[in-house]
């Protein structure tokens, strides 16, 4: 979900609008094999790195457990 697609009305719910934010919002997310990185930092690392465009068209969430 970009952070664009969140509705206004589920904002205006929340307490804390950064941290649904960032829960919610895939670019904001934490990359799971470096916490400190974003998902959105780790994209812009490898344009630079790479020297091409890379955009996330989609993206599959797996759940295990629960």
């Amino acid at each position: 979900m970009r952070e664009e697609d969140v509705p206004a009305e589920v904002l205006e719910q929340e307490e804390d609008r950064e941290r649904f934010l960032d829960e919610t919002v895939l670019i904001r997310q934490p990359f799971i094999k470096n916490q400190g990185v974003t998902i959105g930092q780790l994209i812009t690392e490898k344009i630079a790195q790479l020297g091409e465009n890379v955009v996330l068209r989609r993206f599959a969430r797996f759940e295990l457990g629960g």
